[in-house]
């Protein structure tokens, strides 16, 4: 067996290991005089004491590790006394002597072992102490006068306490564990008073590791014995026994203070060493627990001196062959392209610079001698070669083909005026005895034997039946004669010869139907059911199920995210019991069932190197042999390591939260996290082997969603994520093997309060009442205003038809009687113009007429007041107001703007009616004694005020006119011309009436240029 160091490329550096605890989720966990680490495979964090920080670790000398029923990591120190580890926050508790029974009997703690109820049996070099964590309390348990140095403390199968002590042996509890009693050595020899471990082996065998050496408690339990093991020479050099392993096949690991480690099969009694390939002697301390076993069986190794070892795995039985190799067994070169039977139990090795060499049944290696003058360097570079039955060699070359019979010494060299059609890289020799060379960019050539020459068949851009790409990395014939040619950059073609013309169909990665998963094609075989396997560079293994007529009716894939070692594949090749194996630049895969199962083999394996070169691959008497850029590769498929259940994937942390949104349980048993919207925050993922190799992660969110891949790096970081729930899937896995989940996460993120659902809902919720409420006293205001203008439409007729009578009545009652007057006066004057009376008629009807003339003038007046025309806005004003005081006997002082703007005709007009209006319902309505009338110019417009100090009324109730236009028709009017109408009255106060008219410039300037 052979063990390899860890950390030495990492930040784990110590060299004193004190002990070894892998955890029950597979994490390692590494105590030393340097402090405390943890191991995921991958990567090493370190814990230590940190004066400023109360949550470090106490101590850096770690002395013991458990890990309780609960899931509970405790850590005993020599000088800091016992610690618990909260790992979802990676914070230390600490429990230290001179606190009474709050701490432990001394700081010094050396063992922990469980205990019933919670409860935490703790040894101390100065005696046995039982905690009980829920009080916070110890309680001294006296072994025989108290103050033992307790060195270890086993708890056996039938829950008994066994106690080893620094010079007082061996102790062990009653089944009820309440006294304690001391095993004596079996025929009253020398007692063994320094006791350094117990353990139990799978047959339930209790054994003792002291200064003396490995003992065996006696069948009846009372009394230890000196084990007896053969052979003798060995069993003798075991002595200061510190550290004991069971196997879970029944064995156990001995680890000794001085003389390294041991095996012991306890059922044959038999005893071996085994080195640790530490040089000096420090590797042969091994310390009271700092040993563990992964959970295949394979050890851990804490020494005292030489660091953290890994017992190595078993790996395929490989043999190689190099440049480096013994004498007759070197190659020409190692960078082999070529592995092809010579049928006789050999090979034929072609290389790129080396030429062509003889591998022997034997293992010799001869190489191929070229006739004199040949110019070697011209043809070292082979890329493929097929042997002839009567021992000639055809011989595909970086500078064209060449044909050589060894034997007879017969030579010829074909050359071609192209240079990339001299690059020669696949050959086959058909069913039919044609030989077919693929070449590097000149595409597919075939030898014609007559005149010994070769015909060349190339990609035609207007013939979609010729070939796809003028670069072919392989050949294959099918059981139905037809010709597969893998291309570098154009997929595959499926050839058939048809008088001397090549016709082909097309396979290729962007094809329509059923597309390969990569243009570039590296290895082409057909399967025992007659499917076709084709191995691209990128794309991973793609199956090509053909139906009754040799279509391509399905693809089938197997890539990395199947298993798959790699998707760089390079060759491919079955063993004798029916296994596809695949070359990969990663290592090895092996498929059984169609990739029912995979098994990957790397460097971990014993692979020498992993960069296998394309097609080289042949089977010689059940053995597999691989041409690599290292040289060849052969083994017995055969004769595999045994494969484990792979590594479990973890979720190893999560960082950058908020203290509050931190999860309260650690990482990896973590299920739901909500986190705050636009958080970021980071979680690291661990594949837990310790076998070496690189691991690789991929994770997504959402069964349905793609994985995504994280390569080696074991990180990610979420930052962008939109509201809601998502479902982190991750999953790893670690030098190919196959990929492992890990628990699913399931991510809230959670918007601030006032962007969730439900305080959306509700705020939309309100706003819709809300505009509902809007709309509802739009709707009431809509229709209030409806009924106002309904009742002004009635108003304003009804005040035309007032106006109309009015009209009437003044034309019937004074027109009509003055004319009527009139029109008699004349008559009776014209009957008798000298008659007496006469004159005094025709002087009564000037009279009339004149007062007719009055009458009109008055009446076009109140229609129209001509001054508005002539002298403009403001002494029409106060025309009319005068005039309106004269007639109705109440005084109006008047105070207008002698600089009022011109306003235009409609705006004038609308200003004169306002005031107008305003005066009449004062002297209709408010039995005024006095009015009060200014029209004012502000920077805002015209302003208008007119105040009485009549009745007054309640503003605030709505109120119809008696006749005319009324409040509302005022408002409508400012309303009209963009201004604004205010009104203020109440009983008795009088009443207010002013109004805001806005200037329009437009207007005003026509005004004045008119």
């Amino acid at each position: 067996m052979e063990f390899r160091q860890l950390g030495l490329a990492r930040s784990f550096q110590s060299e004193v290991v004190t002990e070894v605890l892998r955890d029950r989720v597979g994490f390692l966990w590494i105590g030393t005089r340097e402090g405390l680490f943890l191991h995921d495979g991958q990567r090493f964090r370190k814990f230590e004491h940190s004066v400023q920080d109360d949550g470090s670790l106490s101590s850096n000398g770690i002395r013991s590790l458990l890990e309780d029923g609960q899931g509970r990591l405790w850590v005993a120190t020599i000088t800091g006394g016992l610690n618990l580890l909260d790992r979802a926050h990676w914070r230390f508790a600490h429990w230290r002597t001179g606190a009474g029974d709050r701490g432990p009997s001394h700081d010094g703690v050396f063992a922990l072992a469980e205990a019933d109820g919670g409860r935490l049996w703790v040894g101390t070099q100065a005696g046995l102490d039982l905690f009980d964590p829920s009080t916070g309390r110890f309680r001294a348990v006296p072994l025989n006068k108290g103050g033992e140095f307790v060195m270890a403390l086993y708890r056996d199968r039938r829950d008994r306490l066994w106690v080893a002590t620094l010079g007082l042996g061996l102790y062990r509890s009653d089944d009820q564990g309440r006294s304690f009693q001391r095993i004596p050595r079996a025929g009253g020899g020398v007692e063994p008073d320094d006791v350094f471990t117990v353990a139990e082996d799978a047959d339930g065998r209790i054994w003792v590791g002291t200064r003396e050496g490995l003992m065996q408690l006696s069948a009846d339990g009372r009394e230890l014995q000196a084990s007896t093991l053969t052979p003798g020479a060995t069993g003798d050099t075991l002595t200061n026994v510190t550290e004991i392993e069971p196997t879970p096949d029944g064995g156990l690991w001995v680890g000794t203070f001085g003389v390294g480690l041991y095996r012991v099969d306890p059922t044959r009694r038999k005893i071996a060493y085994t080195p640790l390939g530490i040089d000096g002697p420090d590797g042969q301390h091994v310390d009271q627990g700092a040993m563990a076993l992964d959970a295949h069986g394979g050890l851990f190794v804490g020494t005292f001196g030489g660091g953290l070892l890994r017992m190595r795995s078993p790996s395929l039985a490989i043999r190689q062959w190099n440049e480096q190799g013994a004498e007759g067994e070197r190659l020409a070169s190692e960078d082999v392209y070529v592995v092809a039977p010579d049928g006789a139990g050999g090979a034929w090795l072609g290389s790129f610079g080396g030429g062509v060499d003889h591998l022997l049944p034997s293992g010799k290696v001869v190489p191929l001698p070229l006739p004199e003058g040949v110019e070697a360097g011209v043809i070292n570079g082979v890329l493929d070669l097929r042997a002839e039955a009567d021992g000639t060699l055809w011989v595909a070359t970086s500078g064209g083909v060449y044909r050589f019979n060894p034997r007879t010494g017969a030579f010829r060299h074909y050359l071609h005026p192209e240079a990339a059609t001299n690059y020669s890289y696949s050959m086959l020799r058909d069913r039919g005895g044609r030989l077919w060379v693929g070449t590097g960019g000149g595409g597919l050539m075939l030898h014609r034997p007559e005149p010994d020459e070769f015909a060349q068949f190339r990609p035609d851009p207007g013939n979609a039946r010729s070939l796809s790409s003028d670069f072919v990395t392989v050949l294959m014939e099918d059981r139905r004669g037809r010709l597969w040619v893998g291309t570098r950059s154009g997929g595959a073609n499926v050839c058939t010869l048809r008088d001397r013309r090549l016709d082909c169909e097309r396979v290729a990665a962007r094809g329509e139907g059923h597309a390969l998963s990569h243009d570039h094609v590296s290895a082409l075989l057909e399967a025992p059911d007659g499917s076709v396997l084709v191995g691209t560079a990128g794309g991973g293994l793609d199956r090509l199920m053909l139906d009754a007529d040799g279509n391509v009716s399905g693809v089938a894939r197997i890539s990395r995210s199947d298993g798959l070692m790699d998707d760089m594949v390079m060759a491919l090749a079955y063993a004798p019991d029916g296994a596809l194996w695949v070359s990969t630049r990663g290592g090895f895969s092996r498929i059984e069932g169609k990739g029912k199962r995979i098994d990957n083999y790397g460097p971990v394996d014993g692979l020498p190197t992993t960069v296998f070169n394309p097609k080289a691959v042949t089977t010689i008497d059940g053995r597999l042999y691989w041409g690599t850029q290292q040289g060849v590769l052969a083994f017995d498929p055969g004769v595999r390591p045994p494969r484990h259940a792979a590594p479990p994937t973890v979720i190893a942390s999560i960082d950058g939260l908020p203290i509050d949104r931190q999860p309260a349980t650690p990482a990896w048993n973590t299920r739901a996290l909500d986190v705050p919207l636009g958080q970021p925050f980071s979680l690291e993922f661990a594949v837990l082997g310790y076998d070496g190799g690189d691991p690789e992660y991929q994770y997504r969110l959402g069964e349905d969603a793609a994985w995504t891949g994280l390569d080696d790096r074991g990180q990610l970081t979420l930052h962008a994520l939109a509201p809601g729930r998502y479902d982190l899937q991750v999953r790893g896995r670690r030098a190919g093997s196959a990929w492992t989940s890990a628990a699913p996460l399931q991510l809230s993120i959670v918007p601030p309060w006032w962007r969730q659902s439900a305080v959306q809902a509700v705020a939309l919720l309100l706003l819709l009442l809300a505009l509902l409420a809007a709309f509802g006293w739009r709707v009431r205001g809509l229709r209030r205003h409806n009924r106002e203008l309904r009742r002004l439409t009635m108003r304003l007729e009804a005040a035309k038809e007032e106006e109309r009578k009015h009209l009437a009545r003044e034309l019937h009652d004074e027109f009509g009687q003055a004319l009527t007057a009139a029109k008699i006066n004349l008559q009776l004057a014209l009957v008798d113009p000298a008659a007496q009376g006469a004159d005094a008629r025709i002087a009564d009807t000037v009279q009339l007429v004149d007062g007719l003339i009055s009458q009109v003038r008055a009446l076009s007046l109140d229609l129209r007041p001509p001054l508005l025309d002539e002298m403009g806005l403001a002494p029409a004003l106060e025309g009319h107001l005068n005039a309106v005081a004269h007639r109705s006997g109440v005084p109006i002082r008047v105070a207008i703007a002698p600089d009022l703007p011109a306003l235009g005709i409609e705006r004038e007009i609308m200003v004169f009616r306002i005031v107008q209006e305003a005066v009449t319902n004062a002297l209709r309505h408010a039995a005024a004694s006095q009015l009060e009338v200014a029209v004012a110019v502000t920077p805002d417009g015209i302003a208008i005020n007119v105040r009485d100090d009549g009745r007054g009324f309640d503003a605030t109730v709505p109120r119809a006119n008696d006749g005319g236009f009324g409040l509302f028709g005022m408002r409508e009017r400012v309303h009209e011309l963009g201004g604004g109408f205010f009104l203020d009255s109440a009983p008795g106060q009088g009443t207010h009436v002013s109004a805001l008219i806005p200037i329009e410039q437009g207007e005003c300037h026509a005004r004045v240029a008119g």
